[in-house]
């Protein structure tokens, strides 16, 4: 695609006049204008997002209603400057998630100023934890979407190995990833996506039940399980729906799986 400053109309033909109506239904006449502010560098990470938010559509069947004019005013500045995988899949997913019948209904902002206020780095990580908590197989598997239901006031604690996160955040020699990781575990936690992560625990056998590996371990929250719902385009569902269903889909970026899922509040 052409990264060339182009005018509205151009930028319209160039990301696809169908594309842009079926995303954003409606709406999409009232996105021209200010697509033009960006086209000279980001119509192809917008072109990104607008794909996964139709494959997110097509998925859920939302094929009719639009999107906020507030949602795209929030939108279209973090999409045109997206390079990363993982944070187009988000906004994508937000995006699906936005369009409805109701046009006072713009709960995506909210989304969208969290993810906004998110590095990179966090962005992966929180997809990177919440995805594997579906992915659990092990003792108590079939309850753990029940004990995360908000008034029963339980908790899960998520045990994630150490090298097993660093693979997946695929982190290069020139970047510290241990000051990484701190940044990742403290914000997470201080925007309410997580409860916990930041402490690494290395292997100790005198400590009963602990895993011998180097590991990390941290408490999914609501916001938390919304987020990530939000961002795989089920934004219109309750948490009751956080289930591994959600992921029956192959073109989901890679993720990991989790060490050990524990029911209740572990402190090791």
């Amino acid at each position: 695609m052409s990264s060339e400053l182009i005018g509205p109309e151009g930028v319209i033909a160039t990301a696809g006049a169908k594309l842009l109506f079926d995303v954003f239904g409606d709406t999409a006449k009232l996105i021209g204008k200010r697509l033009s502010l960006y086209a000279e560098t980001g119509l192809d990470n917008l072109e990104r997002v607008l794909k996964r938010a139709h494959h997110r559509e097509s998925l859920t069947e939302k094929a009719s209603g639009a999107v906020s004019a507030r949602v795209i005013q929030h939108l279209l500045p973090e999409a045109c400057f997206c390079e990363d995988e993982v944070q187009a899949e988000y906004l994508g997913g937000i995006l699906a998630s936005a369009k409805g019948p109701v046009a006072r209904d713009d709960r995506a902002v909210s989304h969208l100023s969290l993810l906004s206020s998110l590095s990179t780095y966090q962005i992966r990580t929180h997809y990177l934890l919440y995805n594997c908590i579906l992915r659990w197989r092990g003792q108590h598997a079939e309850l753990i979407g029940r004990w995360l239901i908000p008034d029963r006031h339980k908790n899960i604690t998520v045990a994630v190995t150490e090298e097993e996160f660093q693979r997946m955040m695929a982190f290069a020699t020139e970047e510290p990833a241990a000051a990484i990781c701190q940044h990742v575990f403290a914000g997470l936690e201080e925007r309410g996506l997580i409860k916990g992560g930041l402490h690494l625990v290395m292997p100790d056998p005198q400590v009963r039940r602990q895993p011998n590996v180097a590991f990390r371990y941290f408490y999914p929250t609501v916001l938390g399980i919304e987020l990530f719902m939000w961002g795989l385009g089920h934004g219109d569902q309750t948490i009751q729906a956080y289930r591994p269903e959600l992921l029956n889909d192959e073109t989901l970026p890679p993720t990991m799986t989790p060490l050990h899922i524990e029911l209740g509040r572990v402190n090791w």
